[in-house]
């Protein structure tokens, strides 16, 4: 992710490139994630003003679907906290690790933004 956001492609990643990547999150995005789903599709619905109000139910009915069931949904395997795996996806990924820690504070703070 620190990679789009900064267009960084091919080059190495320093903590500068993260930076500018937490910046633009802040400023540019509204941030949700899957594990609160339910939650984040409300804040997308009122931040951009989308109505789950259809004749046939269809919207609504999908809207739940999604959430309950989830959408393009795969199995991946399951690695322990501090094993080799898992050390080296860290290491690999410590960049988006740190850019997703800050996108949760976002999340938090952007929760005055679809309140009332």
């Amino acid at each position: 992710m620190v990679r789009f956001l900064t267009n960084k492609m091919s080059d190495p990643i320093t903590e500068d490139d993260l930076e500018i990547a937490k910046t633009i999150l802040e400023h540019k995005c509204l941030v949700g994630f899957l594990d609160k789903l339910a939650e984040s599709m409300g804040r997308f619905e009122k931040y951009f003003g989308w109505s789950n109000i259809n004749t046939d139910g269809g919207q609504q009915c999908g809207r739940e679907k999604m959430i309950t069931e989830g959408d393009n949904v795969h199995k991946h395997p399951h690695y322990e906290h501090y094993s080799r795996v898992w050390s080296l996806l860290e290491e690999k990924n410590k960049y988006d690790m740190k850019l997703y820690d800050h996108a949760e504070k976002i999340f938090l703070n952007q929760a005055f933004l679809t309140q009332g």
